[in-house]
């Protein structure tokens, strides 16, 4: 079947798909823009992430060097301050060792001095004895 349209009517519809037409154009044209707008924000976007996460890393990297050196600096101390204990220790049995040789001699000197008296007494004793 046929249908002839009036020459009005093919205008008429003419312009309504050329109107549809345009505005497709212009909705196509405003999308791309968003489009292109949103592909921006997110390269942006993408952009301050990669900044971020690089900082990020710097400053996990920075605090484990300074964590790593706080272990250090605290092992070294302990290590230092085990030395000088131990030099501690061994200058005390040392002097422990010194204290015991001069109570031994204070000991031997006590003894020959009693000795010593005694010998005196003995002496005057038998001095006496013999001036009597």
């Amino acid at each position: 079947m046929v249908v002839v349209v009036s020459g009005k009517t093919q205008q008429n519809f003419r312009s309504d798909r050329d109107a549809a037409f345009t505005l497709l154009e212009a909705q196509q044209a405003e999308l791309k823009k968003k489009l292109k707008e949103v592909e921006e924000e997110i390269l942006l976007k993408s952009g301050e992430i990669r900044v971020l996460r690089d900082s990020l890393k710097a400053a996990q990297q920075e605090k484990e060097a300074q964590r790593r050196n706080q272990v250090l600096l605290e092992t070294q101390r302990q290590k230092e301050q085990s030395e000088r204990e131990k030099e501690l220790n061994r200058k005390v049995q040392s002097l422990q060792s010194e204290l015991q040789f001069k109570e031994a001699e204070i000991t031997e000197m006590k003894t020959k001095l009693l000795s010593s008296d005694r010998n005196k007494m003995a002496y005057i004793e038998t001095t006496i004895i013999h001036l009597r």
